[in-house]
């Protein structure tokens, strides 16, 4: 895990850099970002099972397989798109020596890593049974490790699923810093409704949406209710349109364009 971890601080340093003025040193922070993502894919990577190994031990490869190396593998984009199935493949599977994720603090980056590459369902199949546990035991907060074992009863490190299910789920992400420009992309999964509000710098962001599971005819309807801060810009993308004349309406007025709807209050 410390080397994708590494890989993401560089490239991090690298646009930090950018952002400075300091251009040399944003290349510098870069060429070494593709050095490391090279190295691992070369160096970690077990074509035969699908899988990183966790290290190199003496020139030796480690016989460790875990899901929190795969999973920042996936996230950070180390890890081809081609590689991504036979790596769930192989981690999740309930036969394979891999070392599972034990406490919702990591747990947070196997969501993430999952969201990232579109496995919304089984992201959320996790969420309900690894904290859908402690809400069923009692919880009122968020326990720092899962099932039955000691540890804290209110760990803030356990929180992952509150911003991932308001950036995913809800569907509100940043596009410019501090939410000046926003985007609203919902994915319902096999959710019917979903309603909060995301506080940003320039007020709150509050979403509701529902959806129609049942079909008219060839129809699905789709109700987005948004509230947005004055002075910023969105882009509202809607789920599920399959349709070949897809109609959409905004304010009680017919309004598409190309998959997605812009507004600026």
């Amino acid at each position: 895990p410390l080397n994708c971890f590494y890989y993401k601080a560089l490239i991090d340093a690298s646009q930090i850099a950018q952002l400075l003025g300091e251009k040399d040193e944003a290349v510098q922070y870069q060429q070494l970002a593709t050095q490391v993502k090279a190295a691992i894919n070369s160096r970690l990577w077990l074509n035969d099972i699908g899988a990183y190994v966790d290290c190199r031990v003496c020139d030796v490869l480690s016989e460790t397989i875990s899901q929190h190396a795969n999973s920042l593998a996936v996230l950070y984009d180390i890890a081809e798109v081609d590689k991504q199935d036979r790596i769930y493949s192989y981690i999740f599977a309930e036969d394979k020596n891999v070392v599972q994720v034990g406490s919702p603090y990591f747990m947070f980056y196997v969501l993430q890593a999952l969201f990232h590459s579109g496995r919304y369902q089984k992201a959320m199949e996790i969420i309900r049974e690894r904290w859908g546990d402690m809400l069923e035991k009692g919880a009122t907060t968020f326990w720092e490790v899962f099932g039955d074992w000691t540890g804290s009863r209110c760990h803030g490190w356990s929180g992952g699923p509150t911003m991932l299910l308001s950036a995913e789920i809800l569907g509100v992400q940043p596009i410019a810093l501090g939410f000046k420009v926003f985007r609203i992309r919902p994915h319902p999964v096999d959710l019917t409704w979903a309603r909060g509000t995301v506080p940003t710098p320039h007020g709150n962001i509050s979403v509701t949406w529902q959806g129609s599971q049942e079909k008219s005819g060839n129809e699905t309807s789709f109700e987005l209710k948004v509230y947005v801060p004055e002075g910023t810009t969105g882009e509202i993308f809607i789920p599920g349109l399959t349709n070949a004349n897809p109609r959409v309406s905004l304010n009680d007025l017919v309004f598409w364009s190309g998959g997605k709807v812009k507004m600026k209050p």
